[in-house]
């Protein structure tokens, strides 16, 4: 498989197992989908899914994959404090108390 087929299984993964995990087993009354997604996150690492399945594991999460997952993730930081400053600039503009 090419790197990027590698790439869309990680997200794949990433993505859908912790919201089907969620959804199907009905998760959602005793913790939100951000525990959940959270706790997938430490079984899919290397601690877990790597001390239980090494080749696997090497195969989904080669560099190149993690490379990519590391720059979608820095995207996502600075999106989010884009945001972030955007409305604080916005707020304090406006006059109003908050």
């Amino acid at each position: 498989m090419s790197t990027t087929e590698v790439f869309l299984l990680a997200m794949l993964l990433i993505f859908v197992v912790p919201f089907a995990i969620w959804r199907l087993g009905r998760t959602e009354y005793y913790a939100p989908l951000v525990v959940v997604q959270i706790l997938c996150g430490i079984l899919l690492g290397p601690g877990v899914l790597g001390a239980a399945f090494p080749d696997y594991y090497a195969f989904v999460f080669d560099k190149p994959v993690i490379a990519a997952l590391n720059g979608i993730a820095w995207w996502a930081v600075m999106s989010t404090l884009g945001k972030v400053s955007r409305r604080e600039s916005s707020s304090s503009c406006s006059g109003r108390p908050e």
